[in-house]
């Protein structure tokens, strides 16, 4: 299955911000965040009905080495749309919001 890939904006941020906190507690570990995000975003792009559904058609990749962090995406046509890069702690239901407003 070939898709291509679209990160949307309020992702990016996420990413953004949490690159940003990691290099904050040691110089270059926000940038081995986003490689890691980078890493399952591609692998996204070879086998996006791998992972599991969370809610709606929403589902959710745990990184491995930031395991608190998981990449959120939906299924759109021929599209893989990453809608998120959230901490586990964050409320679910901000996620749902987020997906309400980007329909």
């Amino acid at each position: 299955m070939s898709v291509v890939l679209r990160k949307l904006q309020p992702a990016e941020l996420d990413l953004i911000r949490a690159a940003e906190w990691y290099d904050d507690q040691r110089r270059g570990l926000g940038e081995e965040f986003v490689e890691e995000v980078d890493a399952v975003v591609r692998s996204l792009g070879r086998s996006p009905l791998q992972h599991t559904v969370v809610f709606a058609d929403v589902s959710r990749v745990r990184l491995k080495r930031f395991r608190p962090y998981a990449v959120f995406y939906y299924l759109h046509r021929d599209e893989v749309v990453i809608s998120a890069v959230f901490h586990a702690s964050r409320q679910p239901g901000r996620l749902a919001r987020r997906r309400d407003r980007l329909r």
